[in-house]
């Protein structure tokens, strides 16, 4: 199939229609930015992005809260499980700060990643660590040809599709277990990846 711009507005005369259609965006790095990232992203004229001559830049920071309650429940089930409301409650499960962009050192740009979270709460990123901040996310995405991008720094590993994309994107609303037991989220390294059959097909692979 095809995908086609709605046009009806323009057509109704309702807005004007442009000179020139928009180059369509798209991200380079083989992973997503840790959150989920505006669709305005560039637009220098926000208050938390920027452009400059060799750099855009957007600063992002997000609060992740947890909450669980039972509206209801009958006698059958609180003979079986005990009362509900024992399990109920809420916490901060992370604080997330960072920022994503670009520099145009080269021709194609490159795209940077830096990210870290806090682990002053119950439940933080990487609990068993003492300190309370880490940084988690720091890459550097160079674009190697037209359809392939090496990325350099400590990113995740492209090893399960669920682990390499944003809670945001996933299907269910958390990862399984298997994603974090048997291998670590993050790593320092070099993953080289791309696209094939006219972008049908993605490939990674990193040391």
């Amino acid at each position: 199939g095809e995908l086609r711009r709605n046009q009806l507005l323009y057509a109704a005369g309702t807005l004007a229609e442009p000179e020139h259609e928009p180059a369509p965006r798209r991200w380079l790095a083989y992973s997503p930015p840790p959150m989920a990232i505006p669709t305005n992203y560039g637009n220098p004229d926000k208050w938390n992005q920027w452009e400059t001559e060799n750099s855009t830049g957007i600063f992002l920071a997000a609060i992740v809260l947890d909450r669980q309650r039972w509206p209801s429940q009958n006698l059958d089930s609180e003979q079986q499980v005990g009362d509900l409301e024992l399990f109920e409650g809420g916490e901060i499960r992370g604080f997330r700060i960072g920022a994503v962009g670009s520099v145009r050192w080269f021709e194609r740009p490159w795209v940077y990643t830096v990210f870290g979270a806090s682990n002053a709460f119950d439940k933080g990123f990487e609990v068993a660590r003492q300190d309370d901040f880490t940084w988690f996310d720091y890459r550097l995405d160079i674009p190697v040809s037209q359809g392939m991008t090496l990325s350099v720094g400590k990113q995740k590993e492209p090893i399960s599709m669920e682990r390499v994309m944003s809670m945001v994107q996933l299907p269910m609303q958390e990862r399984t277990s298997v994603s974090d037991a048997f291998l670590p989220s993050r790593n320092f390294g070099a993953v080289l990846s791309g696209t094939v059959l006219d972008q049908r097909m993605s490939w990674a692979g990193g040391i």
